[in-house]
């Protein structure tokens, strides 16, 4: 005889030769049969017959409705509650920290550009707070004002925001007035002024890079005889000629 004790954890069968063990009811044979059946076979049910044998786990809960069942709803619903609480969190941080920006902060070294040019340019773009501020708008805005060259723009908390501008050095003249700088990028069109100690290099539109180029590498061999190139110029054919100091 065997019997069957209900609980959350274990269902203990205790064998046949056991004159103690309680009166099974007929209920607790069929539902320990359909444990067996569908978790432990055949070969199982043949060793519960002989002798003693437990089957311990939730597993068996999920088939006799034991209160095992219930576990990986509850498992579910607390991960659900913790993620909506992380969720919360972050928000409420976010909005703590979304303050206005009171404050530029303008680093570099500068001779062609003015910091207030730098600040009225930040005031153009900057929407919302300091912490959903759009950067990468804000240094796109500055690199296009003249002689910027590049833009570096961070948070500093809790409300300003640090710009670090790097200005354009001008290698070339271009053409009537426009200047050139170190790449061979045609960085001012129209320059106030023009150093007239700079070559000249001129050509079509879009060729400033391969007029460059070729003043680059020209010069180089011209040094080397103890001559000095002060332009260059690149016709609409593809001709060049270059113009000497002496």
């Amino acid at each position: 005889a065997f019997s069957g004790h209900r609980d959350s954890e274990r269902i203990a069968f205790t064998p046949r030769g056991d004159r103690h063990a309680p009166a099974r009811s007929a209920r607790a044979d069929a539902v320990a049969d359909r444990v067996l059946d569908q978790r432990l076979g055949h070969e199982a049910r043949q060793e519960r017959q002989g002798g003693l044998l437990e089957v311990v786990g939730e597993d068996c809960g999920e088939i006799i409705g034991l209160p095992g069942q219930q576990g990986g709803e509850h498992a579910v619903g607390s991960a659900a509650a913790v993620v909506a609480g992380c969720a919360l969190l972050a928000w409420l941080l976010v909005v703590a920290l979304d303050r206005p920006v009171r404050r530029v902060i303008v680093e570099g070294s500068f001779q062609r550009v003015a910091p207030p040019e730098i600040e009225a340019a930040v005031a153009e773009v900057a929407r919302g707070g300091l912490a959903s501020i759009d950067l990468d708008a804000v240094r796109e805005r500055i690199e296009r004002i003249d002689w910027v060259d590049r833009a570096v723009v961070q948070r500093r908390w809790p409300e300003a925001l640090r710009v670090l501008v790097v200005e354009q050095v001008a290698a070339a003249r271009w053409n009537d007035t426009g200047l050139l700088n170190a790449r061979g990028e045609l960085f001012l069109r129209n320059a106030r002024y023009v150093p007239p100690e700079l070559p000249l290099l001129e050509g079509p539109a879009g060729s400033e890079g391969i007029v460059a180029q070729l003043y680059l590498d020209t010069q180089g061999r011209l040094l080397e005889a103890g001559l000095r190139l002060t332009g260059v110029r690149l016709d609409a054919r593809g001709a060049g000629e270059l113009d000497l100091a002496n």
